[in-house]
């Protein structure tokens, strides 16, 4: 590179596809599904995130105010623990990318071959789920046990994470 006088790229910031806005449209064709499925974003998120140790990815526009005033304070440079915080993200940001797309086309298999007794969408042909760990709990199902609460992601439902907590101790903690 330095031959040629090119310089090594140091940071890559990517915004893949809507795909999970398109599909949620009424009405959504399966071209248009299949017409915002990002192919080159992932490559590149997973490339930059493998490469973390020279190369920050960038995959959350929630991210850029703290990456700048990073930056700021490090002559615009990134610490080693920020960029492995960032491949982390990215590689948890394609795999839920991945799955929104698995589990659509799953939900689509009745319907794609001709099944029209079991409509489609009602149990995809395989179901990946992603949760986010709210908390650590007091201890497993016995006290000499780790646990760990997990949530949904964007959750709306009213469920036991979305709840009020109640008088006294949580039993969360």
């Amino acid at each position: 590179m330095a031959q040629h006088d090119i310089s090594p790229i140091d940071m890559v910031v990517v915004n893949l596809y809507p795909f999970a806005q398109t599909v949620a449209r009424e009405g959504c064709s399966l071209e248009d599904a299949v017409e915002n499925i990002d192919i080159g974003g992932p490559t590149m998120v997973r490339s930059a995130a493998k490469n973390h140790k020279d190369v920050a990815i960038v995959v959350s526009s929630g991210d850029y105010d703290a990456i700048i005033a990073e930056m700021d304070a490090h002559e615009n440079g990134l610490t080693l623990e920020t960029r492995f915080d960032l491949a982390i993200k990215a590689f948890e940001h394609t795999a839920a990318y991945d799955s929104m797309i698995a589990n659509y086309f799953g939900s689509l298999v009745p319907a794609y071959h001709g099944d029209r007794n079991q409509p489609a969408g009602r149990f995809p042909r395989t179901l990946n789920l992603n949760f986010i760990k709210k908390q650590d709990m007091r201890y497993g199902e016995n006290s000499h046990q780790d646990a760990a609460f997990y949530i949904e992601e964007n959750i709306t439902e009213a469920s036991v994470a979305t709840g009020p907590a109640g008088s006294g101790q949580s039993t969360l903690l």
